[in-house]
């Protein structure tokens, strides 16, 4: 992802990411560096939607946001 948004970058292309957010801090950190726009998906607001119908967690998407 990163190749290529600087490859995009030198080329005069503009990135964006679309993500669900369960990245860890570092990379997406590293990510922000390199893209033009991220967008983070939040599904919901609470941690029972995210473990009943994501199957995931609700915390590391409010911390990627």
């Amino acid at each position: 992802m990163l190749d290529t948004a600087d490859a995009g970058r030198a080329a005069g292309v503009k990135s964006a990411v679309v993500s669900a957010g369960t990245s860890d801090k570092s990379p997406l950190r590293e990510l922000c560096r390199h893209v033009d726009a991220i967008k983070i998906d939040l599904k919901a607001f609470s941690q029972k939607f995210y473990t009943e119908v994501v199957n995931g967690e609700l915390k590391p998407v409010l911390e990627a946001l």
